[in-house]
């Protein structure tokens, strides 16, 4: 499963231009981070998920998500 949450920060604000540099997610990113994983891991639709990657740009984010017991066939990655 991929999904991208949209203007997670404000992009009229210059210090939020460099949000999701170094690898590190916003706050706001992170909210929305913790709240899909919380979710997807309770069992939503009708599986565990797993976190493979998670990447911010500047105002969005993409989370991608294999369930679990498909993981082991993901082998590459790339973002």
């Amino acid at each position: 499963m991929c999904m991208y949450v949209q203007e997670v920060v404000d992009l009229q604000s210059p210090q939020n231009l460099n949000a999701g540099s170094g690898g590190q997610l916003s706050a706001s990113a992170s909210a929305w981070e913790a709240a899909v994983t919380r979710e997807l891991s309770e069992g939503l639709g009708g599986g565990t998920y797993t976190q493979v990657a998670c990447k911010q740009l500047v105002g969005i984010v993409l989370l991608l998500y294999v369930k679990t017991p498909l993981v082991r066939s993901c082998h590459v990655i790339a973002m």
